[in-house]
């Protein structure tokens, strides 16, 4: 059995930036390869995702939760021949890559792979080798249990600060030094921070100009990963800054998504490109995995938060009423009022009491 520890050391190399937010998913993936149950049924037909785009709006100043709810486009998509588990290897026989094809980044996992169909449809996993010669992926741990010769996955590559918002922010953020300049958020939920990105355009000022993190001046940012399960906040600061509408192309996700869910606070990515209007669609199928947990009173249940008459609430599960209540003054939840995770919007989820990580697995709303 791979210990954390052992995942943590398999995986520095992609660890070097960030080294929380990417070590907590190699160690999720490795307790969740001994729990994760495959989810039986009909699988999605295998066809290409249509491209679309959709437009990021980030309205006036405060702080607004955001996801993409698009990939970026398929560099290469076959059929797995052969797993070595022990090694974290796949094959394709057909593969006709370079090595390091899909290692752009020396710090960091620049692609991942993600399974199309079968009992782990959705599931995605970063690759931090890809081997020419043998026609083998190395992942950043051991690919689940049960997965089999024969299943369909693709390779895409992951968005990151450039590839989402422009190398020079063309979405149009606020820029400049860190007290004026619009910030991006990104939730480390393993050591419940939050990493804060800008674009700094102050020539002049010491470190340069470009994307940067508020812990690093001098570090160029703008290959750092956003996850495609992982929300974002955005905090806009100019008090009359106009509305930004940043348009974003890609693939339209039409299968199914798996989402961690780790101990905390997380910002939940919707992986759609629309809502989803019911929280009760949230709520994951009965697994050995886990679930997000109901409860009799609030300090039994873990929290949503959810935008209410333009206020972020808590609500839980009442396991009592089988309804959603504000854990306020329990009263119900007016579901016509608060759609769970709308299209480009973000949901943040407290696991709360230290329970386990879990993958959420949603079915696609369409």
């Amino acid at each position: 059995m791979m210990q954390p520890t052992d995942s943590v050391k398999c995986f520095k190399l992609a660890g070097e930036r960030t080294p929380g937010r990417v070590f907590r998913r190699a160690i999720a993936l490795t307790a969740l390869g001994l729990l994760l149950t495959p989810l039986h049924g009909d699988s999605t037909a295998i066809v290409s995702e249509p491209v679309g785009y959709v437009t990021l709006n980030v309205p006036e100043p405060g702080v607004h939760f955001r996801s993409v709810g698009m990939l970026r486009p398929v560099e290469f998509r076959s059929t797995i021949d052969s797993i070595k588990a022990d090694e974290r290897l796949v094959g394709d026989d057909s593969a006709d890559w370079e090595s390091g094809a899909f290692n752009d980044f020396d710090d960091a996992p620049s692609h991942f792979l993600e399974i199309l169909h079968g009992d782990y449809e959705g599931l995605q996993i970063d690759i931090v080798d890809t081997l020419g010669d043998s026609g083998e992926l190395k992942l950043a741990v051991e690919p689940p249990e049960g997965l089999e010769p024969g299943t369909q996955y693709a390779v895409r590559p992951h968005w990151t600060l450039a590839a989402l918002f422009g190398e020079e922010n063309e979405a149009g953020l606020r820029g400049g030094l860190l007290p004026e300049a619009d910030e991006i958020l990104v939730r480390d939920s393993e050591q419940q921070r939050y990493l804060t990105y800008y674009y700094k355009d102050d020539a002049e000022a010491i470190g340069g100009t470009g994307w940067r993190a508020s812990d690093d001046l001098f570090r160029d940012a703008a290959n750092d990963v956003l996850y495609p399960d992982e929300g974002l906040a955005i905090r806009r600061k100019d008090p009359e800054a106009d509305q930004v509408g940043h348009v974003v192309t890609g693939d339209v996700k039409t299968g199914k998504a798996m989402l961690f869910v780790l101990p905390g606070l997380n910002i939940i990515a919707n992986p759609y490109p629309v809502d989803i209007p019911e929280p009760d669609e949230l709520r994951l199928l009965e697994g050995d995995n886990g679930e997000l947990r109901g409860g009799a009173n609030p300090e039994e249940a873990d929290w949503v938060y959810l935008m209410v008459e333009g206020e972020l609430t808590p609500v839980y599960f009442n396991t009592t009423t089988n309804a959603w209540l504000r854990v306020d003054n329990d009263s119900a939840l007016d579901l016509q009022e608060a759609p769970a995770l709308a299209g480009q919007g973000a949901l943040l989820v407290q696991r709360r009491d230290e329970r386990p990580a879990f993958l959420w697995r949603l079915l696609p709303p369409f």
